[in-house]
């Protein structure tokens, strides 16, 4: 059996600390890069364990497992798959590290460094990079390549860490760009070598995503659909303040997503307690929605983005004040496409549900309702009616939403049969499907 030498370079006095492959920039090459190169699947310091939707993982296996998200063409064929081009997660304010694999024709140690093209990443520190024979496991290129670097990441060591020049941004955002990766030669000069990307990394702020993300399953690792609808979608971009984020995404829900209430028969079409699904969601498999499809759509983007939100169930909740009910406009009787209500979306504020007016109930409410509370503000966010944009707490929202009382004696009676009260209210997590 052949048995190759593996020879290590090291740059404490055994080699130069620039050598003979300087002075030619094509015999070096990076073949991998890992953004999420350590255990822990949202563990801050590195980039985060996610999958790209709910039913399909990413190929690269995350927490430092395999070869990363980043695979030059050529280099490597593993699960059949090469180039490979995945995105990253990072969250905002942090201080993260890549790991990165190089190879080259000659053995020896350079100090290597990267800049961004186009200025969305940040620049990658310079550091002494060695590289040794290469010793003969996975990955084994076709064409000859000498050596390969010897790091301080993993095993066999090929994989070096590198530190970026300053943490990883303050915003949501989706950050798409090239890294332009250099050598420094014996004269101190910086000498570019090659280029990697374009890299995908999305970043999300606070403390990263909170449940149901990241709880028991491989299907909550953050999906990348869910990732690019709740920041490219719904126009997050460049928020810094959890509070702006849901606020953002209960406007986009309400208004911009095309959606509209169910003023039939008020059915989800999302949402079956405890269970959200956000992948259809996602896809706008249905235009009409009800209150509890808004609510757990926004939990659970909200919480993707670093927002903190609490999915509230309220068993009575009663009538409404008129107000804009999701893709219906102003209203005061959600059900009036209902046979057994008056078919009109306005309604007198005196009418209730006992009043027969020309042989049908004059007024219809919730029998229930669904909203989120931050959980930082502790003030309502409400997608459905409304919007409510986080300015009231709980009894203020119910003062300004529900239509709890009437000068008529009788219609005042009526409401506060239907009408709940906050100490009923149910706060339970959500799933995700």
């Amino acid at each position: 059996m052949k048995t190759r030498l593996l020879i290590l370079a090291l740059s404490f006095g055994l080699l130069p600390s620039a050598f003979a492959l300087n002075t030619n920039v094509n015999k070096i090459r990076v073949t991998h890069i890992k953004f999420d190169y350590k255990g822990g699947h949202a563990a801050k310091g590195d980039g985060l364990n996610i999958r790209k939707s709910f039913g399909e993982d990413l190929v690269h296996e995350g927490n430092g497992v395999g070869w990363g998200e980043w695979i030059r063409s050529g280099v490597d064929v593993e699960k059949g798959n090469a180039p490979r081009n995945e995105p990253a997660l990072w969250v905002a304010k942090d201080t993260v590290k890549i790991s990165v694999r190089f190879e080259a024709q000659s053995l020896g140690a350079a100090n290597i460094s990267a800049k961004p093209k186009d200025g969305k990443l940040k620049n990658v520190r310079s550091r002494m990079v060695n590289f040794a024979v290469k010793n003969g496991t996975k990955p084994e290129p076709k064409d000859k390549w000498t050596s390969e670097s010897q790091g301080d990441n993993g095993a066999p060591a090929e994989w070096c860490l590198f530190d970026l020049d300053g943490d990883t941004g303050d915003t949501i955002a989706k950050l798409e760009d090239q890294w332009v990766w250099f050598y420094t030669d014996d004269k101190g000069g910086e000498k570019k070598f090659d280029s990697s990307g374009k890299h995908v990394v999305y970043r999300v702020i606070g403390d990263g995503p909170f449940p149901p993300w990241f709880g028991t399953g491989d299907h909550r690792h953050p999906w990348v659909d869910a990732l690019e609808f709740s920041i490219r979608k719904a126009k997050t971009e460049g928020i810094s303040v959890p509070f702006e984020a849901i606020k953002r995404l209960t406007l986009f829900i309400h208004a911009e997503y095309g959606l509209k209430y169910d003023t039939k028969d008020g059915a989800p079409y999302y949402f079956a307690g405890p269970e959200m699904e956000l992948s259809g969601f996602i896809r706008k498999t249905s235009k009409l929605v009800n209150c509890h499809d808004c609510a757990a759509a926004l939990t659970a983007t909200s919480s993707l983005l670093g927002v903190e939100p609490l999915y509230y169930y309220q068993p009575k909740f009663g009538y409404i004040k008129a107000t804009a009910l999701i893709g219906v406009g102003n209203c005061n009787n959600p059900f009036f496409k209902d046979r057994q209500y008056v078919s009109k979306k306005l309604v007198p504020e005196d009418d209730y549900y006992e009043k027969i007016v020309d042989g049908k109930h004059g007024r219809s409410y919730f029998r229930n309702h669904g909203f989120v509370v931050d959980s930082n503000s502790h003030t309502v966010f409400d997608a459905c009616v409304g919007p409510h944009l986080g300015t009231e707490d709980v009894i203020a929202y119910h003062g300004n939403a529900i239509d709890a009382s009437s000068a008529d004696p009788v219609a005042d009676a009526a409401k506060k049969l239907r009408q709940g009260s906050s100490g009923a209210i149910i706060s339970f997590p959500i799933d995700l499907k």
